[in-house]
């Protein structure tokens, strides 16, 4: 049987050092900028004092020389493509697409097949029309400079179309009254029966298998079969996935969740064929049911965890860490899809581990075949699924997909302890005020200001607003989006999901509002990442809900917002 022969430890990580006991002679390690090979002192193993070596960096996990496609990436507008800058690739609906860097850095999929958003704000006739703050323009997302000035057209109320002047910054002035201490707004879990649909929908976070923010250990356990396709090291197939998340964690949330990845540089092999380890999966239906995918299962998942628990034990500490991750072979189609534990007692051949938690990743979820869809990669889908594990829902509001995929909203991210209450304003609607004006920067990015406004209803409603604009981690959100949402927090409400009908969004704890205006378009596609694009107000537009009215009075750099009572 073969298994691991060497780990590499993301730089985070900082767990080996020289003279630290390790495990069996030979064995080594990657931990920041050194490899440390496991020596035999008398009668000791001890780490070496390690050697330099050369670490990529993270900031472009994904850079490729090559023309070829990492097979995890979804080929689609808007997506990004870090490292294949320049390249033209079609995906396979036909859609040519070329990797583009943007005006703000950032590098995304551009579609070939449709004509791109025109930067020159040159007419066919050759004459350059007015251009101002607030004047027409035609193409919305589209960026020009005029005298030194910076425009971006942008939708406003009615979908018209006009030039916004922009700084390029998002930071928001913090000027605010009549809001309250941050504290009043956390309202608790007011759900008659308790924990259903899993996770939690109110404070304190309590429906959660690990601890919700601070450092967490992760350990990735790479699987292969004696008779499976050749692939390279686990570290090439997974890294620039983990590194993403680790830069998503430090941009959004400043680190306040961080995961300390060990990353195995060799595969476990395991002792029986691929074909024992397929695992059946259960699918969300759009009437709320669960449906089997039909996958033939020969062992059950707890026979399949403690063969895999049994040879990984043998290279790592399995009690030293939170999470594990097992990662099967990514081109092995006879395995979609594994065992998955939550809190589960797993026994190997020398030892009973108790509440483990692992999630299976497999060919299903590597290829982008389940879950991912044109509108997340694979960094997301790891992400989303550990969010699970910290005791947060995900799939609310809009069923969380396309909106906040990798950027969760702020409602959870505040249950999560990942946003401070410093980023937070509370308006009770109980107290003595008629009208608040407060700004917002974009929970997408991270600038300064506020990033949620939260108006309580009662002891177990709120609503949340925030701002959106495109970010490096939100890869589903439209490129032309400048705009605010509000969606309602309901505590009395199950956490159930019913996916890919969009008629049961009402029944979610959290709800979107619709603008007043309702003539915005509404693609009824799951696939979309966004269904109902009146979930949007752009400036002008206006949400109400139980005699409280919120307007975007202003959307430039940051967004203007105005919170009244209305007349009874």
């Amino acid at each position: 049987v073969a298994f691991l022969s060497s780990l590499l430890t993301s730089p985070a990580i900082g767990a080996v050092k020289a003279g630290a006991s390790c495990n069996k002679a030979g064995i080594k390690s990657v931990s920041a900028s050194k490899t440390f090979i496991c020596l035999k002192k008398g009668k000791k193993l001890v780490w070496g004092k390690g050697e330099p070596n050369k670490v990529s960096s993270p900031t472009n996990p994904s850079a490729s020389t090559s023309n070829k496609l990492p097979e995890p990436f979804s080929l689609r507008e808007g997506g990004p493509c870090n490292g294949f800058e320049g390249k033209t690739f079609t995906n396979s609906k036909g859609v040519t697409l070329n990797c583009k860097v943007e005006s703000d850095g950032n590098v995304h999929w551009i579609s070939l097949s449709k004509p791109t958003h025109n930067q020159n704000p040159s007419s066919n006739s050759g004459t350059v029309p007015s251009i101002a703050d607030g004047s027409k323009c035609n193409e919305v997302g589209a960026v020009t400079s005029i005298n030194n000035a910076k425009f971006s057209c942008r939708y406003i109320t009615g979908h018209t179309t006009v030039w916004v002047q922009i700084s390029g910054s998002n930071d928001a002035p913090a000027n605010v009254a009549n809001n309250s201490q941050a504290g009043l707004c956390k309202i608790s879990d007011q759900r008659t029966s308790e924990y259903t649909g899993g996770g939690n929908v109110g404070f304190p976070i309590t429906w959660n298998s690990m601890k919700p923010n601070g450092t967490i250990k992760v350990a990735v356990l790479p699987i292969n079969f004696t008779d499976s396709p050749k692939v390279t090291d686990p570290i090439s197939y997974w890294k620039k996935y983990s590194d993403l998340i680790d830069q998503r964690n430090e941009y959004l949330y400043k680190n306040r969740i961080k995961y300390e990845w060990t990353i195995p540089s060799e595969w476990i092999v395991m002792p029986k064929t691929a074909q024992y380890f397929a695992s059946d999966h259960v699918t969300v239906q759009a009437d709320g049911s669960r449906k089997s995918d039909g996958v033939v299962q020969l062992l059950s998942s707890d026979e399949q965890a403690s063969m895999i628990f049994s040879e990984a034990e043998k290279t790592l500490k399995i009690r030293d860490y939170d999470f594990f991750w097992i990662f099967t072979n990514p081109l092995e189609t006879r395995v979609p899809q594994g065992p998955m534990g939550r809190l589960s007692d797993v026994r190997t051949n020398t030892t009973t581990y108790e509440n483990l938690n692992f999630y299976m990743l497999g060919n299903r979820l590597y290829s982008g075949a389940f879950h991912l869809g044109p509108i997340g990669t694979l960094q997301d889908t790891i992400a989303h699924e550990m969010g699970h594990f910290h005791g947060l829902i995900q799939h609310a509001p809009g069923n969380g997909w396309g909106w906040y995929v990798s950027n969760n909203p702020t409602w959870e991210a505040w249950l999560a302890g990942w946003r401070p209450d410093s980023e937070y304003l509370c308006f009770d609607t109980s107290q003595n005020w008629e009208n608040v004006n407060f700004n917002l920067s974009a929970i997408d990015l991270n600038s300064k200001g506020y990033k949620s406004g939260v108006i309580k209803i009662s002891n177990s409603e709120v609503l949340v607003v925030e701002s959106r604009r495109p970010g490096p981690f939100t890869t589903a959100l439209p490129k032309w989006v400048s705009g605010i949402t509000a969606y309602v927090v309901d505590t009395k409400k199950s956490g159930e999901r019913w996916d890919g009908n969009i008629d049961k969004e009402p029944d979610y704890y959290m709800t979107f509002l619709r603008n007043e205006n309702r003539s915005y378009p509404i693609f009824r596609n799951q696939e979309l990442s966004v269904w109902d694009e009146n979930i949007l107000a752009y400036q002008g537009d206006s949400f109400a809900y139980k005699g409280v009215k919120i307007t975007l009075k202003k959307s430039g750099d940051y967004d203007s917002i105005s919170v009244s009572k209305m007349q009874k």
